[in-house]
């Protein structure tokens, strides 16, 4: 189910963006969230790149498991950093619609 901020204009959506992060704890929370989602992008690039190096070396079920574990955890980074992105930035729009 869509919630408000998802349903907004981009340029609604892009308002509020602007008006959270000239706030300085929305400022602080976009930077981890960013630094988060950097982890995640970091972690597929070095699974992908473990995958190939199994592949060239025949490398045992360790090594396919271990790199499995590796990104799905990315991927979980990644997910949940724009899920509480898009929540908080939710809660944004609803109190603005509430003021």
């Amino acid at each position: 189910m869509k919630n408000k901020y998802q349903r907004m204009t981009k340029q609604e959506q892009k308002a509020i963006y602007e008006e959270y992060i000239a706030i300085d704890k929305g400022k602080k929370m976009i930077s981890r969230l960013k630094r988060v989602t950097i982890t995640g992008i970091i972690g597929i690039a070095l699974s992908i790149g473990l995958i190939i190096y199994a592949l060239v070396k025949e490398g045992s079920i360790w090594d396919y498991l271990s790199v499995g574990v590796l990104l799905a955890f990315s991927l979980y980074f990644i997910i949940k950093s724009n899920k509480l992105k898009i929540t908080v930035l939710n809660k944004e729009a609803l109190k603005e619609k509430k003021s």
